[in-house]
């Protein structure tokens, strides 16, 4: 490490959409990146092929709605359209 650099760790972070998500520099893209708790859990649970939206398209979907609960049994893979009908009829029936 040079004179003067300071490296800092990944850290947990809230979006200000309430998701948690993990903030991370990459030396190969020489910048920060963020991966969503949510999908690290669908991905160890089989439900999403990447934890990298790049690389799996398919959002992470809360079973019971909770952006909190990042239970890998909570998470399944959705579709986009699919998600957010889902998330529309949720409003519609509140």
């Amino acid at each position: 490490m040079s004179e003067g650099t300071v490296t800092v760790g990944p850290r947990v972070e809230f979006a200000l959409d309430g998701y948690v998500r993990i903030r991370a520099y990459s030396p190969e893209l020489g910048r920060d990146c963020y991966v969503y708790v949510q999908r690290l859990a669908g991905f160890a649970s089989g439900e999403l092929d990447s934890p990298w939206i790049t690389d799996d398209p398919r959002h992470a979907d809360h079973r019971n709605g909770e952006k909190w609960d990042n239970r890998p049994e909570n998470i399944r893979g959705a579709w986009p359209d699919d998600h957010g009908r889902r998330h529309r009829r949720q409003q519609l029936d509140a």
